[in-house]
């Protein structure tokens, strides 16, 4: 979730939030004046800045309730994560920064409730009364979440808003020993102080985790994370033959592009098919950027890994009269070649070339996992060519990878003992329904085979993914770590 996200979202609930703050301010306000009446109290200035707290306090509070409950999908049943820290984990293991980023919106979402209750009710002014608060409101969140199926009771979202909420607090203290400084008041040193301790705490821990994983040749791996899942069976087929001699491959590393190469790959491939590209109209996302040229006649969706690419011309799909402009499906692989050439794209001279019915010509560059050359290509290029000589459609999904080094991996006979030891990444099952079934008692292994994907870091390491049957009838697959 994008902080422009949530802006977009507290700024579409703000009309209802400030209709529930005016009526709590309003509320207040006429309870007041009936207590005096009924009491006969002297009339005393209305404590206006407590109107202005209180209204503030009920107007964030209802963005907070409408941005976790509405607009949101909804789980068949309802969803409880029990794991302490399970979120941490997964976002470690993926290095994946929207996952990071929510863990720390997490946080800052309830940084604003821990200042504002202690700022407008002195009640909350007492540490604790502030920390159980927080903690009573997220729980209250968490459980209407998992009510109504909006969302999952996750207990690392408790852990989150209320450590939000106690940084708020400090926050809130700070203020306090800022104001008695300037009007030379006494100053609560203790309080102040302890009450930082959540925001040094928390600091301290992202910087160490920030620290390891720059110090780290390899980046973070997914397939690292073990995820122990009990098998009451687990069974090869008759016809897998498996190897038990552990090896050694290769470890590539394929470059990491910044926005402005990004742009430079997109605007060179768009100057290519004779188009110039609109700066404002260059959209960078987590993973990717998609820029378009002047007129959105053309569009290109470059990864940031790699600098790998996808085209598409979209003049040449229909002509003036927009007819369908028909494709040349028996180009030679040279005519290709001679195509795709000042897009600077290298293809290798040993690449498989090939093209469909439709029209899509293909080169396919296998991954060669021995190599002991310093650089190697693999991957494939694929375009569509029409009448006009011009490319309608282009990916480019060859990768450049530099030789890391080489690692050992644990062998097919001891991957297969992982999974009978239910050591393991994920289950995946083909049929979508059969995730529901989140338990599964025997597994047939038809095939073992072992897959390299990139790290957080761009490098490539290795994973055994297995095909199997479960039950007896749901086709799937387990994934593992391939090393040690």
């Amino acid at each position: 979730m994008r902080f422009s996200y949530v802006l977009q979202m507290a700024k579409g609930y703000s009309m209802l939030a400030f209709t529930a703050a005016l009526a709590a301010v309003l509320v207040m306000f006429f309870a007041i004046v009936i207590y005096s009446k009924l009491y006969k109290h002297e009339e005393k200035d209305l404590p206006w800045t407590k109107f202005i707290a209180v209204g503030m306090i009920v107007f964030y509070l209802t963005i907070v309730f409408c941005a976790t409950m509405l607009n949101r999908g909804h789980y068949e049943t309802p969803v409880i994560r029990p794991g302490v820290f399970e979120t941490y984990m997964e976002a470690w293991y993926s290095a994946d920064m929207v996952q990071w980023r929510n863990l720390v919106l997490n946080i800052m979402m309830f940084v604003p409730i821990g200042f504002l209750l202690p700022f407008g009710l002195k009640i909350f002014r007492k540490p604790w009364v502030t920390y159980i608060s927080c903690l009573l409101t997220t729980l209250c969140i968490e459980s209407l979440q998992y009510m109504f199926r909006c969302g999952m009771f996750e207990v690392d979202d408790l852990i989150n808003n209320t450590l939000g909420g106690l940084i708020g607090y400090g926050c809130f203290r700070l203020v306090i020993m800022l104001k008695n400084i300037l009007l030379d008041r006494r100053i609560k040193w203790k309080v102040t102080l302890l009450s930082q301790l959540p925001l040094v705490c928390t600091v301290i821990a992202y910087v160490a985790v920030y620290n390891m994983y720059i110090s780290s040749p390899y980046g973070n791996f997914k397939y690292d994370q073990v995820n122990h899942v009990k098998f009451d069976t687990v069974e090869t087929s008759k016809d897998l033959n498996i190897e038990e001699d552990i090896s050694k491959v290769s470890v590539r590393k394929q470059k990491t592009y910044a926005r402005n190469e990004v742009f430079n790959i997109a605007s060179h491939a768009l100057a290519t098919i004779g188009f110039d590209i609109n700066k404002s109209d260059c959209f960078y996302y987590d993973t990717r950027a998609t820029c378009y040229a002047n007129g959105r006649v053309a569009a290109v969706w470059v990864d940031y890994q790699a600098g790998t690419y996808e085209l598409q011309n979209y003049t040449q799909y229909k002509d003036s009269h927009q007819n369908d402009i028909p494709l040349i499906k028996d180009a030679s692989e040279q005519e290709i070649r001679d195509a795709l050439e000042p897009f600077g794209i290298t293809i290798p001279e040993n690449a498989q070339f090939s093209v469909d019915e439709e029209g899509m010509y293909t080169f396919m560059t296998p991954e060669d996992l021995q190599s002991t050359q310093k650089m190697t290509l693999s991957g494939f290029v694929r375009c569509r060519y029409t009448k006009n000589h011009i490319i309608q459609f282009l990916s480019n999904m060859m990768y450049e990878r530099e030789l890391q080094g080489s690692i050992d991996v644990i062998s097919q006979k001891q991957a297969i003992e992982q999974i009978k030891q239910g050591n393991i990444y994920q289950v995946k099952v083909d049929d979508v329904k059969s995730f529901e079934n989140k338990t599964y008692n025997t597994v047939m292994i038809n095939s073992i085979q072992l897959f390299f994907t990139a790290d957080s870091k761009g490098v490539f390491r290795p994973f055994y993914e297995a095909s199997v049957i479960l039950d007896g009838n749901i086709n799937g697959t387990i994934s593992l770590r391939a090393t040690k």
